[in-house]
């Protein structure tokens, strides 16, 4: 599984409950694919660079997940169908470092060795002096 984020402008016409009935679609998809909900960030108003649809504002969204390569395409046909979505990106991202470090921590090194405790360890084993 990949971490990805998308990040979608929503109109902001679609305010209060229409806008978590979107939020909750988007969810609900990354659910249906199979995919692990990281973040979600909460909605924030933004002035347009240029109008989208004849708008000049929209709510900007973003959701961190997790989810498998070959489940992205029906995932974007899927986001594709909710109209009150003007625009969306998904991007691949790097895991977070805390999430790294915790794998990190389930992986043990071998203790270093001491070489006198070795040769002692094999004189024991070979039953012989070195």
């Amino acid at each position: 599984m990949n971490f990805y984020e998308i990040a979608y402008l929503v109109s902001t016409k679609a305010e209060g409950e229409k806008l978590k009935e979107i939020q909750k679609k988007v969810l609900d998809l990354i659910k249906k694919h199979e995919g692990e909900i990281e973040e979600e960030s909460t909605p924030l108003k933004r002035s347009l660079a240029y109008p989208i649809k004849k708008e000049n504002e929209a709510f900007l969204i973003s959701v961190t997940f997790w989810m498998a390569p070959s489940k992205m395409k029906d995932f974007k046909k899927d986001v594709d169908e909710i109209k009150e979505i003007m625009r969306y990106l998904i991007v691949k991202r790097e895991a977070k470092k805390e999430k790294v470090a915790e794998k990190k921590k389930l992986v043990k090194k071998p203790e270093k060795v001491e070489l006198e405790k070795l040769e002692e360890k094999l004189e024991e084993i070979l039953g012989t002096e070195l």
